[in-house]
């Protein structure tokens, strides 16, 4: 028994007849060495048939099977295994609609970007970006460095909101500024810099967060259970009425290698608040952080470790305790004296502190 195959929305080399059927380079990745992911600019994305038999959730890499992938608003399944989910795209705010690649994987705007890629990196050149953005898991968000690539919140709400990310989400290289807080309905508005709530675990590294105000942590708040891991990052003047550059409440974020100074706060912990949390402070400077009560850190009913850290100038005290907090603190130097292995109580000799110079001189 004989008959004619019914292929419709198909890419055939030399042709083939039925509808949708095309006859183009499917412009695979790299086809001789077995590599069938489909690039940029493939005649074989969001061409195929939504409604063909049997068709699978995803596709060979576990990727979303029907993903808007030429980003013109209407998800449509591609031809072939693959379906083209970009991994890797680049922000620019000097992209126009003339980049090659614009609107797929050239973008001017930060969120486009990562509302384009289903998982992997985003790479954000220097510029000024006036906008609040979304961080979305998995996705890895590199700026150009600190100095060179700011977002600007623009007074509109946290600069950045990380909501139930995991630790292979990753902000890297930025200045975060201007920003006024997510609402919460227990604490008002919170995270002028960066929001991270309901078990956020983002990676936040070689960060500026400047000139931030909410009223609960400044620069950055991280609740509900939420561990950000916060490396070579600097808190300067951001304000809050608790928790002037971090508040960590119910959470347990781990700070390594980071600077806090003149961050202030109308009540309480100019630098950083620990409320009900375990915080993990190493290696960090603490200066000129103010605040009514608790200049550097107030802890809560929480039970931070903090070890190998300077506390000096920060007004009126350097670190305050309430309730049934029980911080361990080693090998610090604290202004004033602390009680703990290690501790001292030395002027640190910074280079120049006044101007953010925290080198130690010999």
């Amino acid at each position: 028994e004989s008959g004619t195959p019914t292929v419709t929305c198909s890419d055939v080399k030399g042709g083939y007849t039925g509808k949708g059927n095309i006859n183009s380079d499917p412009l695979f990745v790299n086809a001789s060495a077995g590599d069938f992911r489909l690039t940029s600019g493939s005649p074989c994305i969001d061409v195929g048939r939504d409604s063909a038999p049997s068709i699978p959730g995803a596709d060979f890499e576990g990727e979303p099977r029907i993903f808007d992938g030429n980003l013109d608003g209407y998800s449509i399944v591609d031809m072939g295994a693959d379906e083209f989910v970009p991994s890797e795209v680049w922000v620019d705010d000097d992209f126009n609609a003339s980049a090659t690649g614009w609107g797929v994987d050239h973008f001017n705007k930060i969120q486009d970007g990562i509302d384009s890629v289903y998982s992997l990196t985003v790479h954000v050149a220097e510029g000024t970006y006036y906008e609040n953005i979304v961080l979305k898991d998995g996705v890895e968000l590199l700026g150009a460095g600190s100095a060179d690539t700011i977002i600007d919140g623009m007074q509109n709400g946290s600069v950045v909101t990380a909501i139930g990310l995991g630790n292979t989400t990753v902000l890297d290289g930025f200045t975060v500024t201007n920003g006024s807080g997510t609402y919460d309905a227990s604490w008002g508005l919170c995270g002028g810099g960066m929001f991270n709530n309901n078990e956020s675990s983002p990676v936040i590294t070689g960060c500026v967060f400047r000139d931030n105000a909410a009223n609960g942590g400044g620069g950055m708040w991280n609740n509900n259970n939420s561990s950000p891991y916060i490396t070579r990052c600097t808190f300067w003047d951001n304000s809050a009425d608790i928790g002037g550059g971090i508040s960590d409440c119910y959470s347990s974020s781990i700070i390594t290698d980071c600077v806090f100074w003149n961050n202030s706060a109308s009540m309480s912990a100019g630098g950083l608040l620990s409320m009900m949390s375990d915080t993990v402070i190493t290696n960090c400077t603490f200066w000129n952080n103010s605040a009514s009560a608790d200049g550097a850190i107030a802890n809560v009913d929480a039970f931070p470790i903090i070890t190998n850290c300077i506390f000096w100038n920060d007004s009126p005290h350097e670190i305050t305790n309430y309730n049934t907090a029980a911080p361990v603190i080693t090998y610090c130097d604290v202004q004033g004296g602390y009680s703990g292995a290690g501790n001292m109580n030395i002027f640190p000799g910074f280079s120049n502190a006044g101007a953010g110079d925290f080198h130690l001189n010999a």
